[in-house]
């Protein structure tokens, strides 16, 4: 008897704890359960990725740029989204970032549009943003090349054979010349178009023509010099 009154207590005993285990679990889970939703329903991933495809399709506005950064970034803090989505989102961010910046270097380098420091800044901007990139680098040594071939040297080489031929220097010449054929700094892909072999034809036959002037002069001078020993 008494050994079955033991029975009966250990199975209710049992029974009791599976029930309060049952219970426990049931309220754990509608705890968990609307944080789950809540914390997915509060995620703004989506919106930052909408922006950031505008970003690409809209006209470049650099300060855009910072302004969708510090929101990534805001956003990561505030546990609106996890790390792995921030920096997802910051290479996004970056890549349209740079396809901006490179189209209007490119741009600026295949129609001579644009300002040449307004989209120097864009690079260095673009460089401190995202770190050191070659093509960065090459876009940065070309734009100021384009630019000194374009509005520069054509004014070197005037300034050059307007003066008197009396004070035309060979070696003046020659580097002028080397400059014009050559133009070293500057990529083939641009020196090989129109605008840079009309500049160094311009060049050079302005430069052979000063050359000329002064090859007449020297005869002229000798010559009288020559008349003057015979007097």
């Amino acid at each position: 008897m008494e050994k079955r009154k033991l029975i009966i207590l250990g199975s209710v005993i049992v029974i009791g704890l599976l029930l309060i285990g049952g219970v426990t679990v049931f309220e754990g889970s509608n705890i968990s359960g609307p944080e789950m939703v809540n914390n997915k329903a509060g995620s703004n991933k989506n919106d930052l990725e909408k922006k950031i495809e505008n970003f690409k399709k809209d006209n470049f506005q650099p300060e855009l740029y910072s302004t969708l950064l510090m929101e990534i970034n805001s956003s990561k803090d505030q546990g609106l989204i996890e790390s792995s989505s921030a920096i997802y989102l910051t290479e996004e961010l970056n890549n349209v970032y740079k396809n901006h910046v490179f189209n209007k270097a490119d741009y600026f380098l295949n129609q001579g549009n644009g300002d040449k420091n307004t989209v120097l800044t864009y690079l260095s901007s673009l460089e401190k943003a995202t770190g050191k990139d070659a093509k960065i680098d090459f876009y940065k040594t070309q734009i100021p090349k384009y630019d000194y071939y374009v509005n520069s040297f054509p004014g070197k080489v005037t300034s050059f054979t307007n003066g008197n031929p009396a004070s035309f220097s060979t070696e003046k010449y020659n580097s002028l010349k080397r400059e014009a054929e050559n133009m070293p700094g500057l990529d083939n892909q641009y020196k090989s178009k129109g605008k840079f072999t009309s500049i160094k034809s311009s060049a050079v036959s302005k430069l052979n023509s000063y050359k000329n002037k002064f090859e007449e002069y020297d005869r002229e001078r000798r010559l009288n010099s020559i008349d003057v020993e015979f007097e």
